[in-house]
């Protein structure tokens, strides 16, 4: 007992250096401060941002944003030629309505509907894959056949 006395007594006295408890935590707290300065920063920006997003202009912007990549979307038409490059520009239209019916409908749709909009989506994105393959193989075939 009487070593864990000495304990308690030791603590009190680096309490007391520091100012009494006021002081350790102002302490203590300038020291997370330093050592956690990025977090901090990153998750006020984070705070801030998300406040932002429940305003008005908030909202906007982000409809912007989405409107924007839709946009940017159209500048990826391939220029290949043959029947991948027209299975590729015909994936990117597809893309396209997709995602423009989703920006206009999101706001009217339940979680469960988005869910299910997503797969459906996610299954046109797997297809098209499979018809771009087709059509390069396609492609090479034709090339193959010209060669003989």
């Amino acid at each position: 007992m009487d070593g864990l006395a000495d304990v308690i007594d030791g603590i009190g006295g680096v309490i007391d250096a520091f100012g009494g408890l006021k002081g350790v935590l102002l302490t203590i707290g300038a020291f997370a401060t330093k050592l956690f300065h990025n977090e901090i920063t990153k998750g006020l920006r984070n705070v801030a941002y998300n406040l932002k997003q429940l305003t008005p202009a908030g909202k906007a912007e982000q409809e912007k944003i989405k409107y924007d990549a839709i946009e940017g979307m159209h500048n990826l038409r391939s220029n290949m030629g043959g029947h991948e490059g027209k299975a590729e520009n015909d994936s990117l239209d597809r893309e396209i309505g997709m995602q423009e019916q989703l920006r206009t409908a999101a706001k009217k749709l339940t979680e469960e509907d988005l869910k299910q909009l997503q797969i459906q989506m996610d299954l046109v994105r797997a297809m098209d894959k499979r018809a771009i393959a087709a059509a390069k193989a396609l492609d090479i075939a034709e090339k193959e056949l010209k060669a003989l």
